[in-house]
Formats: C-alpha cells, sequence, structure tokens
C-alpha cells in the first residue's frame, strides 16, 4: 500500500471515529460504544477500523463491478458509502457482544449511515485534492 492510499484509509478511519464518538456522546440512547468486556474506547477505534477498511474497498469494488451509471460520480459515490455503511453497521450492531457497538433500532443505523457517508464523500474530495496537490 503506498502513501497515498495509506492517507486515505487513515482519513477514513479518523473521521469515522470521530463521528461515532460524537453520536455515541450526543445520542446516549440511540449509539452505544462498549459494552462489559471492552471499552468505548476500543469499541471506537475497532468499529471505526472495520468501516474504514470497508469504506476504502468500495471504489475498487465499483469498478470491478463496472456499473454505467449516467448520474454524476459524487452522487453515485455516496449512495455507495451510504450502502456500505448501512450493511456494515447493522452487521456490527448485531455482534454487539463482540465488536461493542449498540445502536437501538433500525432508523439509528439509517441516521449514523447517512452522515459517515457524507462525512466520507467529503473526506474522499479534501484527501483527492490534497494529495494531487503534492
Amino acid at each position: 500500500m503506498d502513501q497515498k492510499n495509506l492517507i486515505k484509509l487513515l482519513g477514513f478511519w479518523i473521521s469515522n471515529t470521530i463521528v461515532l464518538s460524537i453520536f455515541s456522546a450526543l445520542y446516549v440512547g440511540g449509539v452505544v460504544l462498549g459494552n462489559a468486556s471492552i471499552s468505548k474506547p476500543v469499541a471506537t477505534i475497532i468499529n471505526a477500523l472495520i468501516l474504514a477498511i470497508v469504506v476504502y474497498l468500495v471504489p475498487s469494488i465499483v469498478k470491478k463491478l463496472d456499473l454505467k451509471i449516467k448520474i454524476s460520480a459524487e452522487k453515485v459515490q455516496a449512495a455507495d458509502y451510504f450502502l456500505v455503511n448501512f450493511v456494515v453497521l447493522w452487521i456490527l450492531k448485531r455482534l454487539a457482544d463482540i465488536t461493542g457497538l449498540g445502536i437501538s433500532s433500525i432508523l439509528n443505523v439509517l441516521i449514523v449511515a447517512i452522515v459517515l457517508a457524507l462525512i466520507q464523500v467529503g473526506v474522499q474530495k479534501y484527501l483527492s485534492k490534497t494529495i494531487k496537490k503534492s
């Protein structure tokens, strides 16, 4: 993995960590990080890393599928990120005993997935511009 790809992965990881921490702090009844065996910081870091790795792989998966969609690339990317975040968050939520991520309902998964997708598109755009300059 070269430095440009590593920076993108780290950008996704950091942004996911911040978003999950904010949701956990502000929406206490809806998103819970940590359990009896996993502390809150460890659960935040692990779940954010899992999300970052999966989201990082999205562009290569979409290219391999070779879909001919005539919507702007940014909208397609946001939809892809949303779908991936939704599925991964739901799986992580179902494995709460292992992952330490508890989300109270599917509606809350939907809300967190939307916010994560929007943040990830912003991170992708920012890092693409920053990496091209250097």
